[in-house]
Parts: C-alpha cells; sequence; structure tokens
C-alpha cells in the first residue's frame, strides 16, 4: 500500500557488489561507458585451469571480459581487431609457418608471446558443447596491454585489449 516505505535493502542487497558477480543481463559501467552483459562462456586451459567471458555490448561497441583467478583474481578486457591493426603481414606469416610470430607490434607497441596452446571453449548462455581451439597469447613489456590470436579449426580470431584492476567497474543487476 505505502511502497515508497518499503525497505529499499532488500532491492539493494541483490545487486552485485563485485565483477566476480557479474551474470548475463546485468548493466556493466567501464570507461564511460554502459555495457550491456549478453553472453557468458567457460574456457577450459587444461590442468585444472578455467576462466570466465562475459561479452558486453554499449550499443555502439562489443567488448569481452575474462575473469580468471589464479593465485589472485585476473581481468582483462579486450576488443575483437582485424588483421590489419598488427604491423606486418600477419596472415602470410601464419600461412607461412602456421603459426603466429613470438613477437607482433601493434600501434608501434611491441608484445611477445607469453603463453600457447590447446584450449576449448564453452558458451553457457547458448548452451552449446566444447569447441576446441589453439591460442597464442602475447603481452607487452609493461604486461598490462594483451594481444591474443586463436585458431578455431583454421579460422583465425585475433583480440587486443588490458589487464584492469576490480574497481574500474560499476554492475548494476536489472530487477527482475
Amino acid at each position: 500500500m505505502f511502497g515508497f516505505l518499503k525497505n529499499d535493502k532488500e532491492e539493494a542487497s541483490t545487486q552485485p557488489t563485485s565483477i566476480e558477480q557479474i551474470q548475463v543481463g546485468d548493466v556493466v559501467d567501464y570507461y564511460m561507458k554502459s555495457w550491456e552483459t549478453q553472453e557468458e562462456g567457460v574456457y577450459d586451459w587444461g590442468n585444472n585451469e578455467s576462466s570466465k567471458e562475459f561479452k558486453l555490448n554499449s550499443g555502439d561497441e562489443v567488448a569481452y571480459i575474462s575473469l580468471y583467478e589464479d593465485d589472485e583474481l585476473e581481468i582483462s578486457v579486450f576488443q575483437k581487431i582485424n588483421w590489419n591493426a598488427i604491423d606486418g603481414d600477419l596472415r602470410s606469416t601464419i600461412n607461412q609457418y602456421s603459426e603466429p610470430p613470438r613477437e607482433l607490434v601493434k600501434d608501434g607497441v611491441k608484445y611477445y608471446l607469453s603463453d600457447s596452446g590447446m584450449a576449448r571453449y564453452r558458451s553457457i548462455t547458448k548452451d552449446k558443447g566444447w569447441s576446441n581451439f589453439a591460442y597464442w597469447d602475447y603481452e607487452d613489456e609493461t604486461e598490462d596491454k594483451i594481444v591474443s590470436i586463436e585458431s578455431w579449426d583454421g579460422d583465425f580470431e585475433i583480440s587486443a585489449g588490458e589487464y584492469v584492476e576490480p574497481f574500474e567497474f560499476g554492475i548494476f543487476r536489472k530487477a527482475k
């Protein structure tokens, strides 16, 4: 009857307090933009290591958040990029040697191969089975910026981003 007297603590308690609590449908404030969380997936890196990935859409951009728990939470935000964003002829190098080079240059910054191997991915949102892929991860000298190349049955995807801190995000869950 008197809705304005209702205790707001109930509604506030359902709001996430950290990026680790993100769910599909949440609105994420990051880098002065609001992004809707649209998809959730999981990566299996082998050796009992896994990470979560969330697809975000701001209306004019798509980005991805990766959450990886090692000794502490490692968060990265990245976007898919075109082949021509990497200096040189990356496509020819991959065709010639069947894998990417050990160093890349993007926007004048040199990146060094930090990890590579085989892994698998499963979309939780789309409830699809596991897909296997090869990956090559690169970091710059500061280990703040990252470039990743993935090969899905010969189809390559390239993404670039950076490691970020939990305080850089605001998360709002829509009322159900």
